[in-house]
């Protein structure tokens, strides 16, 4: 007899973990898409912590107006396990040509942040909180 399959094996699904590095174009994540928090900036970059309560993860979403940056930028979702761990990122990135991107997912058991640099692709502008800065940068606050 023939047992169906579950639906974590249908194509463009994940869940939670299964999600990690996978980027949300073209899964089952997008569709219910909420976002978190968004801040823009300079009214050049837009920034956006994107939440899935159906795929259980969260990514970063940043969009430019080419006619205002100066230099190509970094779209971060940085990360910590939420009973403590190291500080992770996974990123996205902007330029002139391609003025809008998304970080492949991470998982809600991670505490999550977005931010956007022109720094470097590891470069947390606000690795303590996420007010105000004085570096290359700027972030969510920690979800």
């Amino acid at each position: 007899m023939a047992t169906a399959l579950p639906a974590a094996a249908e194509e463009g699904y994940c869940w939670q973990s299964d999600c990690d590095g996978k980027s949300p174009v073209g899964t089952n994540c997008a569709t219910n898409a909420i976002v978190i928090e968004e801040k823009t900036f300079s009214t050049s970059i837009d920034l956006k912590l994107v939440y899935s309560s159906l795929c259980e993860s969260y990514w970063t979403h940043v969009q430019v107006d080419p006619t205002s940056i100066t230099s190509p930028i970094y779209g971060g979702v940085f990360y910590v396990p939420q009973l403590g761990g190291v500080e992770q990122v996974k990123n996205s990135f902007v330029t002139w040509e391609n003025v809008g991107a998304a970080t492949p997912m991470v998982s809600s058991l991670n505490s999550v942040k977005a931010c956007y640099t022109d720094f470097g692709s590891n470069f947390d502008p606000l690795p303590d909180t996420g007010g105000a800065s004085t570096h290359a940068g700027q972030c969510t606050q920690w979800h």
